[in-house]
């Protein structure tokens, strides 16, 4: 079986990709910031690894010894989602996701999720995968670790909103 490493791991997509990985017989390390986030990540049966995106540490170690990379850190949604605020969290989650990626120098899959948002409002527009970016709100966000992950061996999960 394999060594998955998840950030965003006490997230809703998180915990539910943490509870498959565990029960098809995966080891999963996953990256928690505080205590209350390891103390989630070990219930859901994870090897939690203490660090922040934010930060380069010991953490990125653990990162690039897996053989699957799942970023699912993006910035928690706290409204108002104001133009500077998207912003900034745009940038933080360039260099998060740059973190994560800065010690992977083979092509092991790096699976990011993002969301349709990246696409922008098309209305009723069909939109494909080639297809230029319009972010809009937290759009910027997703765009910004794709784009800080950008290697041969990613893989992008557009996740849907509403």
């Amino acid at each position: 079986m394999a060594t998955h490493f998840v950030t965003g791991g006490t997230g809703v997509v998180g915990r539910a990709l943490i509870a498959d990985l565990v029960a098809d017989g995966h080891t999963v390390l996953a990256l928690g910031r505080t205590g209350q986030a390891v103390h989630e990540l070990t219930q859901a049966g994870a090897e939690p690894v203490f660090g922040n995106l934010m930060r380069p540490g010991a953490w990125q170690h653990d990162a690039a010894e897996a053989d699957v990379i799942w970023h699912l850190g993006l910035p928690r949604v706290a409204p108002p989602l104001r133009r500077l605020r998207v912003h900034r969290d745009a940038k933080h989650a360039w260099r998060g996701a740059h973190h994560l990626g800065e010690r992977l120098d083979d092509d092991r899959p790096v699976i990011v999720a993002s969301n349709v948002l990246v696409w922008g409002d098309r209305g009723a527009e069909i939109v494909h995968e080639d297809d230029e970016p319009d972010p809009v709100a937290m759009g910027h966000w997703g765009l910004a670790s794709e784009q800080a992950l950008a290697r041969p061996g990613l893989r992008t999960v557009r996740l849907g909103w509403t």
